[in-house]
């Protein structure tokens, strides 16, 4: 089978199989992996993201369906920028285990004035 001829039979097959039922899905996806001869994991990535339906929703590169929650306010957030900028934009590998002695040593020296709560 040729690749015009599998775009042609994923176009037609991928609407029926977006508002299937689970069960229906698996049927539809046996049958066209043994003709088109695809792995299943692709065969299921090639019949979600063809073409849009119009029960699906469209969705813009890049957007998240959820935005994480914040696990630190602002004065938090900036503070650690600013030892990041400090210690001259260090990976998060090497700034994580030695953040509380690099903490201490800027405040020795006044480079970080920042609320001691935070």
């Amino acid at each position: 089978m040729n690749m015009h001829t599998k775009h042609e039979l994923t176009g037609e097959i991928s609407g029926r199989y977006i508002i299937s039922t689970k069960k229906e899905k698996e049927r539809i996806l046996d049958e066209y992996c043994r003709v088109t001869s695809y792995n299943r994991k692709y065969a299921i990535q090639k019949l979600r993201s063809f073409g849009l339906h119009p029960k699906q929703k469209e969705r813009v590169p890049g957007e998240h369906k959820r935005a994480r929650e914040k696990f630190y306010d602002m004065e938090v957030e900036e503070a650690i920028h600013t030892i990041w900028e400090i210690y001259d934009y260090i990976c998060a590998e090497r700034m994580h285990p030695n953040i509380s002695g690099m903490i201490e040593k800027l405040f020795e020296c006044g480079e970080l004035k920042v609320d001691p709560l935070t």
